[in-house]
């Protein structure tokens, strides 16, 4: 069966995030591979929850929206952010970062006041920046990729964490939701946002626009999570 040319560009971009993934992920790096041996410290799983709940990247999914074009890919940035806000919830209605928040209470020791009070490092405030200055300086397929990235590479990150969360570290899945939830609905996202460059990347150089701010996404995520391993250990 021969394959269409907008199959062909989702296979291209399928590709060059897979490779990104392999090459620059964050699933091999000492912090996930120690997470999911159940050796990490908890002391460094406490610092990881405090980190993500000051991490802004829905910023870079309003400015995203805002300069994107196209109704159609709005509505579904508008459905990721509404599912960030437990408003629309392909799995359970919750706001993520109080998922997140409730696990390190929960099953780390956090409190309310230790997670609200941390100061975010300087590489997560860089990786936030990237995620707002993306679209705003390279337009709005820059924006998408820059999270687009993320999905790809998290959403089997997210559910082999869940696996260690309950089986390793024996923590309830009741309080580890976050995870499960991420495990599954990336798979989601990461599909659509595949089908959205397939359909509107269609120039050599609005596929280099994509795969350049896939590549800067991933390593300033691969950076942060270095500088937490690093920080609480």
């Amino acid at each position: 069966m021969t394959t269409t040319a907008f199959e062909q560009r989702k296979r291209r971009f399928k590709d060059a995030f897979e490779r990104l993934t392999a090459e620059r992920g964050v699933d091999q790096d000492p912090l996930m591979q120690e997470w999911y041996a159940g050796t990490l410290p908890i002391a460094v799983m406490r610092g990881f929850v405090m980190e993500y709940y000051h991490w802004e990247f829905l910023r870079g999914f309003a400015a995203t929206y805002a300069v994107c074009p196209h109704a159609a890919v709005r509505d579904k940035i508008m459905d990721n952010l509404a599912e960030e806000h437990g408003i629309k919830e392909l799995v359970v209605a919750e706001r993520h970062i109080d998922m997140m928040k409730r696990f390190g209470i929960a099953c780390l020791g956090l409190t309310e006041a230790e997670v609200h009070d941390h100061t975010p490092s300087p590489e997560l405030i860089a990786l936030t920046d990237r995620y707002v200055e993306a679209p705003l300086t390279d337009g709005w397929l820059a924006g998408l990729a820059t999270f687009a990235i993320q999905e790809y590479q998290l959403a089997p990150v997210n559910a082999k964490r869940f696996d260690a969360v309950v089986n390793k570290y024996e923590f309830a899945a009741e309080h580890a939701t976050f995870f499960q939830v991420h495990g599954e609905a990336d798979l989601v996202h990461r599909d659509r946002a595949l089908d959205d460059f397939a359909r509107y990347a269609t120039s050599p150089a609005q596929e280099a626009i994509v795969i350049d701010a896939a590549t800067r996404s991933i390593d300033a995520f691969r950076n942060w999570y270095a500088a937490i391993y690093r920080n609480f250990r």
